[in-house]
Formats: structure tokens, sequence, C-alpha cells
């Protein structure tokens, strides 16, 4: 069943607070109908079931070994990024990367979050509340932090909503190449060096994969 941009909208309102970053700059204004249609097209809005997000190649170490899929809870593993593009929407899933403050509160070095556990639901309630606080009421793309399912105040993933040719489709396309995260509120690619992998919630052990 196809959910209207309005009902979406609802649906945001009755979400939890997330944070949203909404600027025409580094997005563009990509189309809320578009955006909407492209949602629903990959989230079941009910879909609850706690799944791993997780990005492999951001665990190769510097000497090149694989440490193995993180999935303690032997759960299905979705694997990030992932793009979906429809007409003029593009809606990029990453992992959530941002730089690290210091005990005297200047920024140290970046931390990126590859593996995190949460739901297809609480991405499309993320992906709503980007359509809502940026596509509709601020006529920009925009990026929407989603927390962990299991710890709530953690951040996790980031859904980027942009607009083809816009200067994030430039940063996305040279993360192909280097793949070490992606700031929502100020979009770039952190380097190697910079990048501190963060397991969040799932700890460090390896286990068995199946994909959703």
């Amino acid at each position: 069943m196809i959910i209207s941009l309005l009902l979406l909208c609802g649906l945001a309102a009755a979400a939890p607070g997330l944070q949203t970053v909404c600027n025409a700059n580094p997005y563009g204004r990509p189309n809320s109908w578009d955006c909407s249609a492209l949602l629903q097209s990959f989230a079941p809005a009910l879909d609850d079931a706690i799944r791993i997000f997780d990005e492999e190649q951001l665990a190769m170490t510097y000497d090149g070994s694989w440490p193995g899929i993180v999935n303690p809870f032997k759960t299905k593993v979705v694997q990030v990024p992932k793009l979906w593009t429809h007409a003029g929407c593009n809606l990029a899933l990453m992992s959530y990367a941002s730089p690290r403050v210091s005990e005297n509160n200047t920024l140290a070095e970046d931390v990126v979050s590859r593996v995190g556990a949460t739901s297809w639901k609480n991405v499309f309630h993320g992906v709503a509340v980007l359509l809502d606080e940026c596509l509709v009421q601020r006529k920009t793309g925009g990026a929407v932090i989603v927390l962990s399912a299991l710890l709530p105040k953690r951040p996790i993933l980031t859904i980027f909503a942009y607009e083809r040719d816009s200067y994030f489709e430039t940063i996305w396309n040279d993360y192909q190449n280097h793949p070490h995260g992606v700031r929502p509120i100020d979009p770039k690619i952190l380097s190697g060096n910079e990048s501190v992998i963060a397991l969040n919630d799932v700890g460090s052990n390896a286990g068995n994969v199946s994909t959703a």
C-alpha cells in the first residue's frame, strides 16, 4: 500500500525526536514526492525486527586483514552503504560519522560507527522525519541520524536525501574510492588516518550472516 506524503509527515510528527540537518548547499532540493515513493519501496513501515547494519569495508585493518562479520545476535545483516534512486530523489544509507569532542571541548579524531542494531521501521521513521523537516518544510535536501534500537541515544546510521548533480553526489562518488565515513553536518570524506571505528552496541564477536 502506498502511503501519502501527508501521512508520512504525520508519522514523522509522532516519531521520537531525531537529529536532522537541512541544507540546500551540499544536498540540493530533491523532490519530496519521489522520495516518499522511494522510501516505501525498500523500508517496510511495520518491520520492527532487529537487524545488524554493518559496513564491512570499514572493518579492514591497515595491514589488510578482515575480522569477520559482527553479529552476536545471529540475526539478519544489512550491509551498508546502500543507495536508492527514483526520478528526482536519491537516498543514501551510510554509517554514522562525527568528529569526536575531547575533554577540553575541542575536536579530536573522527569516529565512524560502522556497525549497529536497528530495524527497517526505525529507518522508515527516520526518513519520514527527514522528508517532513527538510524536504516539505524547508524545501531542501538533508540528512537524518538513526539511533540504535538497543542503546536508543547512540547514533549508528545516517540517511542522506539529495538531488542529482548536487555537491553531495560528488561526495558520494568520492566515497566509492575512499570509504571512511561521511559527516552529516559538514559532509566530507574522512581520511583513513582520522577514522576511528566504534563498534557501538554489538560488541566485536563474529557470527553467522544472513541478508535482508
